[in-house]
């Protein structure tokens, strides 16, 4: 059954209706997976109430990130798991810190060193001009996310998280460092989806029968 799902294809960037073989981004599958009426996604704030700012925030940006192959292979799977993930604006803002420490530990160079795991101060070594930008970023995203007071501002520290992982990934001109580093973010997504409120999981062939309506009414608007 999930091979029917992964008949839609993720695409980059945001769409106002779906193409005829799905082409989505992420948050709008999730939207068509949860049941919810279609609507287009610019950000998490295009999402709905009940799925997490801030891993709606994650993933959408490393959609747009990913090569057409990685994003069907890697971030599909998370399609049924946004819906029921919102949680408590305390829990949000732990999301985000997780996910921004992790990234950096896990994920950017070994110029990154993290020092008291209480107050997540980053030092920097040596490090390249090519990898000057990702590290910026991961150390604003770090520094966002511990002084973050809402949701919408945890939200706003995951995004930049993942542009770090996106700018890391694009320094390297190699399909094998690609995969491996868009694996290790999925891996600290699905760890931040666990941190906190998770739906009960819906039916799998009710969400393939929802994204084959839109697929239907896809081809009669084409």
């Amino acid at each position: 059954m999930f091979e029917n799902i992964q008949n839609w294809r993720l695409l980059r960037g945001s769409h106002n209706y779906p193409g005829p073989d799905g082409g989505t981004c992420i948050g709008e599958a999730a939207i068509v997976a949860a049941g919810f009426v279609y609507r287009a996604v610019h950000g998490h704030g295009d999402c709905p109430p009940c799925f997490s700012p801030v891993v709606a925030s994650y993933a959408i940006r490393l959609n747009d990130a990913m090569s057409d192959d990685l994003r069907q292979h890697l971030l599909m799977p998370f399609v049924t798991r946004f819906a029921g993930t919102a949680d408590t604006p305390e829990r949000e803002i732990e999301r985000a810190r997780y996910i921004t420490i992790q990234t950096a530990k896990r994920i950017m160079p070994n110029g990154l060193r993290l020092e008291g795991a209480e107050t997540h101060l980053l030092q920097c070594e040596q490090i390249d001009q090519v990898n000057a930008a990702p590290i910026t970023a991961a150390r604003f995203a770090i520094w966002a996310a511990e002084v973050a007071k809402n949701t919408a501002e945890a939200a706003d520290a995951a995004y930049v998280a993942a542009d770090a992982v996106a700018d890391y990934a694009a320094a390297f001109d190699h399909v094998v460092a690609g995969r491996a580093i868009f694996s290790i973010a999925m891996a600290i997504l699905d760890e931040a989806i666990k941190l906190g409120n998770q739906a009960q999981p819906v039916e799998l062939a009710r969400v393939v029968s929802r994204m084959e309506v839109i697929k239907e009414k896809a081809h009669e608007c084409a």
